[in-house]
């Protein structure tokens, strides 16, 4: 079940993190103003926290909205992965920055011609802003960002994203990554540029 909420939480097993993942949780609001507490829907069976309570903190929740992110991403699950964004967020990355209708193209060629693959090495939240870092890996083995001559070399580097949580979604992610050192490794013949823009449905 896709997560549909604010993320945070401080895991300390990947089966903890993927659990939190796949429940969906939703906001209770106190007098117009969304509870340091979230509740699971009726229904839904409760995620215990470190303390072993029922109730997530805001923070827990939105690291679990980044993490069920990073686990579509990986999986190219592209429907819902785009269900974690809101639909004006903005997305910030190494080939610029823009909408969903920007950041996809390139997610989906550094899935399909990288085979990227993101291993979160640690995640941290303040509030509703989250930022990971992450040993990222992938193999160079279908054309990407107009470079049509795949040499299968590797690459590993470390990567950082920031992001933003707004009612449960992901309203704003920045990305920083050194796209230097992951071309020399990959053997580009120049500098990657951005593919155009595809309608996001």
């Amino acid at each position: 079940m896709t997560l549909a909420i604010d993320p945070n939480l401080p895991f300390s097993t990947a089966g903890e993190l993927l659990q939190l993942c796949r429940i969906r949780l939703q906001h209770r609001v106190s007098r117009g103003k969304v509870s340091d507490r979230m509740q699971t829907p009726a229904g839904a069976t409760p995620a215990a926290n470190s303390e072993g309570n029922s109730e997530m903190t805001r923070s827990e929740l939105c690291k679990a909205v980044v993490l069920d992110y990073v686990d579509a991403m990986n999986a190219g699950d592209w429907k819902r992965l785009l269900a974690q964004f809101a639909p004006d967020a903005r997305i910030q990355g190494v080939t610029g920055s823009g909408g969903l209708d920007f950041a996809l193209p390139i997610w989906k060629q550094l899935h399909d011609g990288l085979n990227m693959h993101l291993d979160v090495q640690e995640i941290i939240a303040d509030g509703n802003h989250v930022a990971v870092r992450y040993c990222e890996q992938g193999c160079w083995t279908a054309p990407f960002l107009g470079f049509t001559e795949p040499t299968g070399w590797t690459y590993e580097l470390v990567a950082i994203e920031w992001f933003e949580i707004s009612n449960g979604k992901i309203a704003s992610r920045w990305g920083a990554r050194d796209g230097a050192a992951q071309a020399r490794q990959l053997g580009f013949p120049a500098p990657a540029a951005a593919p155009a823009r595809m309608t996001v449905e």
